[in-house]
């Protein structure tokens, strides 16, 4: 029989197993005479671009032959536009460029158009970046995005005498800066001179003590070393800390911001023989802590893309780098997991389930063509592969090459060999057959694993859809029957069918004894009945993965254990009776797969549930919100998660973890001996949110925060206009968006 400690042991070395520094990778920067900039691009009939030096030779390469397809020269600050077959190409230029559009128009439709806006001349720059230029920073990028000023839902939200932060990136120009912040409520100007890193430098710290409603406009600007000026604008609105949705805004505002400031950048990062791109991590322990970076790194760009952007020119409401500083952060995220360092190709072999026979794992490859091959994720392949496939399926352009592979033309391609990697990784044998453990070869299954296991598969489902332009070119990509069938077997197994036996545990609600059926909930594996939130949750995605149907009596008995225990502690596991941010995010995904707005007992009772205890709300959406937030009224100042991920200030650190203390992420000495609704954790403070650490802990609460946990299926809301005979329209310089639609606002 296993121990608790060991079993909390080995799961916290599966999930916190680091992967060596970033400096142990390959890094390699281009050849002398090499082109210095690389972009790719894919279009369906050509592309804008524009030049920043007098004369800069530019390449169209057709990755898959290596070929030209075009080769010319662009500059001195004017358009060119650049006709090319329908495909994706890499751009190599010997200068900085700006891709002004990726698609454009044929010129034999009539109609009008608006010209394009062409920059005004300004002086050469030696420095490589290009002009200066202040790229906003904004908390979301919905339906009013493009607006200038934009509509209230858009602002970001602050609270009358709660300090937020003002923020901003600096490109170009010559460092070192001196930053000028015009609040806009009358207050003194705030200068930050000698600012020399522009991604984090130009924040400012500002508290607005104005009535509940009114808009602000602060202003920035910008003066480099060289004289050059320039100058931006940050919309707020004040809100109200009574107000849950204003809460959930401001919280997820200053809790990007700070995923934002945890990011290491690396320019021309490659790991040979591939590209070389611009890169960036997020490290689990804190900035430049070491400690497993691919969870963090691909949490943080789910919640990026959840909040409307995807990656350059893809698809969602924020694509451009240039209008949205969270587009370049996103880009970064995403190349760090796409690089072969950390998303390596291995050869598949055959498998032979105990019940199902013979299966062959490689069931994708580039062109639908099985290769021999499949991705696996390589720092923790199951915990971390389903965080890692879960941001690489919603970064929005499975379309598009892939900067730093020469192996795959597509992120499509890409994902379908890291899916016959999960194929590959399956259990064949015993009571685990059909699930997954922590490795690549495992020798059991674990119920934890399963679920992240199941989250990245299903994220791996919607990706084609995550296109400017789906299309059959972009199938869906899916798993064989087989695999399905057999964790479809791993499922039923690994639930919990005990309807007799009664332990007993604290209701938190009440303070009183209740006693809790464990029925419903998944277990650890056959046989070890470590059922919790983490593992049902997962249990619930893995279950709609293979089609389970929410009156199937595995989903009502997962729907029933989330239930009943929503409000109690671990008690079973002799661990922490404080809700982890692991639990929260697994159960959330579980509901949000079956569009659970309100959750019920199916197995209870009149006015009952299934343990015979009084029935609660069953909002459990406002309650985990409220928890991560903050409830209002509370004493003091409004929590959030902000707050909790920032550093250098003691009265926001979040309390300790104990058997006395609530579970409150709370600012010290508020809300004290007030108890939180409780949910199993996964594990004790000692091996979850304190071995996962901030860097994890802040994005799986900014996902379980958002109010819009639904996905709304894709809509072209603006068609494509006419053209005069002679002109040529360019959308993305004219601020015209061909397609708007959001992939995944809830996380899935």
């Amino acid at each position: 029989m296993r121990t608790i400690s060991l079993s909390v042991m080995a799961l916290a070395a599966a999930l916190l197993l680091a992967m060596p520094d970033a400096d142990a990778q390959s890094k390699t920067r281009p050849r002398p005479g090499a082109p210095v900039v690389n972009k790719s691009v894919y279009t369906y009939n050509g592309i804008a671009v524009l030049g920043y030096a007098p004369s800069t030779s530019l390449r169209a390469i057709d990755p898959k032959s290596g070929r030209s397809a075009w080769a010319g020269v662009i500059g001195n600050r004017s358009i060119t536009v650049v006709k090319l077959p329908h495909g994706a190409y890499r751009l190599q230029a010997s200068d900085e460029f700006k891709i002004i559009s990726q698609n454009i128009v044929d010129s034999d439709a009539a109609g009008p158009r608006p010209k394009p806006v062409v920059p005004k001349p300004a002086a050469r720059r030696t420095l490589a970046p290009g002009p200066l230029a202040i790229i906003p920073i904004p908390w979301v990028a919905d339906s009013t995005f493009a607006n200038n000023p934009p509509s209230l839902l858009s602002r970001h939200t602050v609270f009358s005498g709660v300090a937020t932060r003002l923020k901003a990136v600096v490109q170009g120009g010559t460092p070192p800066y001196t930053v000028d912040w015009d609040p806009g409520d009358g207050s003194p100007i705030i200068s930050t001179p000698g600012v020399v890193d522009g991604y984090n430098g130009a924040a400012a710290s500002h508290t607005y003590t104005l009535p509940v409603g009114t808009p602000v406009t602060a202003k920035i600007t910008v003066t480099d070393a060289a004289a050059a000026v320039a100058v931006g604008y940050y919309y707020i609105i004040v809100g109200s800390p009574t107000v849950r949705a204003d809460r959930i805004a401001r919280s997820t505002d200053e809790g990007l911001w700070y995923l934002h400031t945890q990011i290491s950048r690396i320019d021309g990062y490659a790991t040979a023989p591939h590209p070389a791109a611009d890169i960036g991590y997020i490290e689990q322990y804190g900035l430049g802590s070491g400690g497993v970076n691919i969870g963090p790194s691909a949490m943080a760009a789910v919640c990026f893309e959840n909040l409307g952007r995807s990656i350059t020119g893809g698809k969602n409401f924020s694509n451009d780098p240039t209008k949205d500083g969270y587009v370049d952060d996103l880009n970064r995220l995403i190349n760090w997991l796409t690089d072969a360092g950390n998303l390596a190709q291995v050869a598949t072999a055959m498998k032979t389930f105990a019940t199902f026979g013979p299966f062959n794992p490689d069931t994708h490859g580039p062109g639908g063509v099985p290769n021999g091959l499949c991705l696996i994720s390589q720092s923790t392949p199951v915990y971390e592969g389903g965080m890692h496939m879960q941001a690489l399926a919603q970064a929005g352009y499975v379309a598009a090459p892939i900067p730093n592979r020469i192996d795959y033309p597509t992120y499509h391609a890409l994902l379908e060999d890291f899916v016959d990697g999960f194929q590959y990784i399956q259990a064949e044998g015993g009571s685990w057959e059909g699930g997954a453990r922590y490795y690549a070869t495992p020798y059991d299954s674990d119920g934890s694993a399963v679920g992240w296991y199941a989250i990245g598969l299903a994220a791996a489902q919607q990706a084609h859809l995550a296109t400017p332009i789906p299309g059959p070119g972009f199938p869906m990509i899916d798993t064989a029957p087989t695999f399905k069938s057999a964790l479809d077997l791993w499922l039923t197994n690994n639930s919990n069918t005990d309807a007799i036996t009664v332990y007993g545990s604290t209701d938190r609600r009440t303070g009183g004894y209740r006693g809790l059926h464990r029925y419903g909930g998944q277990d650890y594996e056959p046989g070890y009945h470590y059922e919790n939130a983490a593992k049902t949750g997962g249990g619930l995605v893995g279950l709609h993965y293979v089609g389970a149907p929410v009156t199937d009596p595995r989903v009502e008995g997962a729907l029933s254990y989330l239930y009943r225990s929503f409000f109690i502690p671990d008690v079973q596991m002799g661990w922490s009776s404080a809700r982890d941010a692991y639990s929260m995010y697994n159960m959330f995904k579980g509901l949000n797969a079956y569009n659970i707005i309100t959750l019920t007992d199916p197995m209870g009772g009149p006015g009952v549930d299934m343990d015979g205890v009084a029935n609660w709300s069953g909002a459990w959406f406002d309650i985990l919100a409220d928890f991560i937030v903050g409830a209002a009224p509370a004493l003091g100042p409004p929590t959030d998660l902000g707050h909790q991920a920032w550093t250098g200030n003691a009265s926001l650190t979040s309390h300790a973890y104990s058997w006395t203390d609530d579970g409150h992420y709370e600012p010290t000495g508020t809300r004290s001996g007030v108890h939180a609704p409780m949910t199993i954790p996964e594990w004790g403070m000692a091996a979850s949110d304190s071995s996962a650490y901030i860097n994890l802990v802040t994005p799986w609460d900014i996902l379980v925060s958002q109010s819009t946990v639904f996905t709304p299926k894709p809509v072209a809301v603006i068609s494509r206009p006419s053209d005069p005979a002679g002109e040529t329209y360019i959308p993305d310089e004219v601020g015209g968006v061909d397609y708007y639609a959001t992939f995944d606002p809830g996380g899935n």
